[in-house]
């Protein structure tokens, strides 16, 4: 067995002298960690909502819901309690919204940090600070969008369900189910956690667990029942993508060059280590990391839509790894991810002039260029939109949200803006004396979509081309 790595795995001391730590120590390692992450953060937090339009869907509902007094869901199956709390916030715009997210990101740092200081990992706040610092969750930390939120419930139920405080951490985790519908899955795994050291109180602890879970998640999703009935639970299928981008949002965009390549080099040293015994079974620790693997993996295979899917297994593999990996190698690793959202990109345009210095731009960086361009080419949309003298409709897509929210609303001038429209409604807008257009990039959706040239139908570009 590897001596180095026994002084690093979680030993049945381990845990007792973690826990016996003078608490002031602990404590200036929590604040650290916490002023890291959130300053880190603070430079990416504008401009706008973000690259994808559910973020600027969230925003718009939250404003409606505080102006209305009543809920309606952003985008179903629903999000209430991230949408509830961004009803609280919408005035405060982009850094208000965003700055909330990050600090979600802060408490699930945190949570991870003490639930690795729990199971004895010496380095708990380096490996903390490394799945803070991933590039897919850094970059949604600093957005408005769902998926750290739900992640801080998750971890903030991890840390408690490794003190042994299941009803705490079922609260936690329903709040989780409340901001992800998904997060439920996570049920099963922190099941099996809270089992293998309970006892033989065992079977109360994980009923009071589960209860607590189904309860809340259940209260927060009443809103959406009473607003959109019991059929809340859908999704939207846009057709299945090439299967090199889905293996490059699953890489590249979770983990970042540098990132991948550290996983990559945990994963074969934890592969040839041993983990010694601690508060939780090895064997425990290892089918709950593949339990949370093959149950978000199985999801994202089924929907390979966004990197951000994949969120939930990032803190499983980096614990499975910290748990395992010998003490002197955790520096280098935690290090190449925590430079990962900054440095060395390998996805680039080939045809760039500049495509060496475009490799050299971390995700962050590409992230908030491409926000930017977003803001600055929906600002020539609605330019566009205001020039047409004659009445007409913009078959916009996922601009909509980006237009509603720069406009304050869904008609600019005499030109309105819709999501899509059916061949037959093209056909009878353009009876009503109508002119349609068709925002960027929507020819090629409708050509994969609805298998129609919109062009085909009398469709005109709003704009000719984009930066």
């Amino acid at each position: 067995m590897d001596t180095s790595h026994a002084r690093n795995a979680a030993e049945p001391s381990a845990p007792q002298s973690a826990v016996s730590a003078p608490v002031d120590g602990m404590g200036r390692s929590l604040l650290w960690l916490a002023l890291v992450t959130l300053f880190s953060r603070l430079p990416f937090l504008l401009p706008g909502y973000g690259s994808d339009s559910d973020a600027w869907l969230l925003a718009n509902t939250a404003r409606a819901i505080a102006e209305s007094g009543r809920y309606t869901a952003s985008r179903l199956p629903g999000y209430p309690v991230h949408e509830g709390v961004s009803a609280l916030l919408w005035q405060g715009g982009p850094l208000a919204l965003n700055g909330a997210t990050t600090v979600a990101s802060v408490v699930a740092t945190l949570c991870f940090g003490l639930a690795l200081r729990t199971l004895g990992v010496r380095n708990w706040s380096w490996w903390a600070l490394a799945m803070a610092f991933t590039p897919v969750v850094f970059i949604n930390s600093v957005v408005a969008m769902d998926y750290v939120w739900a992640l801080a419930g998750t971890m903030a139920a991890l840390w408690q369900v490794l003190r042994r405080q299941p009803v705490l951490a079922g609260v936690a985790l329903g709040l989780a189910i409340g901001c992800r519908i998904t997060t439920g899955a996570m049920l099963l795994p922190l099941a099996l956690l809270l089992c293998a050291g309970v006892g033989k109180h065992r079977w109360r602890s994980l009923a009071s667990f589960a209860a607590a879970a189904g309860l809340i998640g259940a209260a927060c999703f009443v809103p959406v029942v009473l607003t959109h009935g019991r059929g809340f639970f859908m999704y939207y299928d846009s057709g299945y993508p090439p299967w090199g981008d889905i293996m490059v949002r699953a890489t590249h965009e979770v983990w970042g060059t540098m990132g991948l390549l550290s996983v990559a080099i945990g994963l074969v040293l934890a592969a040839r280590s041993a983990c010694v015994p601690g508060p939780v079974p090895p064997w425990c620790l290892s089918a709950a990391a593949g339990i949370v693997l093959a149950l978000y993996g199985w999801a994202y295979l089924r929907l390979p839509y966004e990197a951000g899917y994949l969120i939930p297994l990032v803190p499983w593999v980096l614990l499975f790894i910290s748990t395992r990996v010998p003490q002197p190698r955790h520096g280098a690793l935690c290090l190449a991810l925590c430079i990962s959202p900054f440095a060395l990109y390998l996805r680039t345009d080939p045809k760039a002039s500049d495509a060496v210095w475009q490799a050299l731009k971390g995700p962050a960086q590409r992230e908030t260029e491409r926000r930017q361009r977003w803001g600055r080419n929906t600002q020539r949309l609605l330019a566009a939109a205001r020039e047409k003298r004659g009445p007409g409709v913009v078959i916009s897509g996922a601009w909509l949200a980006r237009v509603e929210n720069a406009a304050g609303s869904a008609q600019v001038g005499r030109t309105g803006f819709v999501y899509l429209l059916s061949a037959r409604e093209v056909r009878r807008r353009q009876g009503d004396g109508e002119t349609v257009f068709y925002a960027p990039y929507q020819r090629s959706y409708w050509l994969d979509g609805q298998f129609v040239e919109l062009p085909a139908l009398g469709g005109k570009p709003l704009l000719r081309d984009l930066p």
